[in-house]
């Protein structure tokens, strides 16, 4: 297996976010095993590259398998060009060099990957990035950032393996995973109504179905509009397990049962995917 270069884009916003992005590369390459070389600019920091940076950092993003791109409020106000004239030149050009090359590629994605330090906010995702965030934190969610790396998804290994080995259409391929990550919905969704309705009094078996319909909307979100909803709902994204979502989906549930957010969470979901003209069933 060849090695995996990886860059990592970032703000000089502050010497703390410098530290965790150093400590970051140093994990990610300690815990590899060999498989995965990480660049940063750290190596510059006191003398710039002989080809100058906008000519570095284009080949960094070029060159590199996967961009791992730190989101922060001066990264997204910087890769907007909304920052000061004369701030933050370098990660204004490497958000341009992303953006371009999304949309060279039609927004088909396999190398550009937002993450967030473990104090941050997920409203830092540039608009065009959001829909590639998969709840990846940094430090506590540094194992899930090397398997996004590795491209490790245990879940679906047999199905990457039969779309590697087989020429079957690309829309045959995609309604297969479709038809997995369904049922695999619906078994995960079975589980959390179970354990959200056990204590319910036989006065309020009313509630099944909304209760059911509100989990299965919620799982079909994507992940970046999930994790909006719950920082929106006031449960503390920072503390949830973003090594694998299914438990964290779980995980969530829990929470909304045990703080009552049900009702909000519902909210949450109608703005995203509307439930039509139905009303809240959980405010009275």
């Amino acid at each position: 297996m060849s090695v995996i270069n990886v860059f990592i884009s970032y703000a000089w916003e502050s010497e703390k976010l410098k530290k965790e992005v150093a400590d970051l590369a140093q994990w990610i390459t300690t815990n590899a095993n060999g498989k995965v070389l990480v660049t940063t600019d750290h190596l510059f920091a006191n003398r710039p590259p002989k080809k100058g940076w906008p000519t570095w950092m284009a080949d960094q993003i070029e060159s590199s398998d996967v961009v791992l791109i730190v989101c922060t409020p001066a990264y997204l106000n910087r890769f907007r060009k909304k920052e000061e004239p004369g701030k933050g030149r370098g990660a204004i050009y490497e958000g341009g060099i992303i953006t371009q090359e999304l949309i060279n590629n039609q927004t088909i994605n396999e190398k550009f990957f937002p993450i967030i330090p473990d104090d941050g906010d997920i409203e830092n995702i540039p608009v065009i990035l959001q829909q590639y965030f998969n709840g990846h934190f940094f430090p506590s969610g540094n194992e899930g950032i090397l398997k996004m790396i590795l491209n490790d998804n245990p879940t679906f290994d047999h199905v990457r393996q039969f779309f590697e080995a087989s020429s079957v259409d690309d829309s045959v391929k995609e309604s297969i995973a479709n038809d997995i990550q369904e049922k695999i919905n619906t078994e995960i969704a079975k589980e959390i109504l179970s354990q959200f309705t056990s204590t319910l009094q036989k006065k309020e078996t009313n509630m099944l179905s909304p209760i059911q319909n509100t989990i299965r909307a919620y799982l079909s979100l994507n992940d970046f509009d999930k994790l909006k909803i719950i920082n929106s709902i006031g449960i503390d994204i920072g503390a949830l397990n973003h090594e694998n979502i299914i438990e964290r989906d779980k995980e969530v549930f829990k929470l909304v049962k045990e703080k009552e957010l049900i009702a909000s969470l519902w909210n949450g979901i109608n703005e995203i995917k509307s439930f039509g003209n139905l009303k809240n069933p959980f405010i009275k």
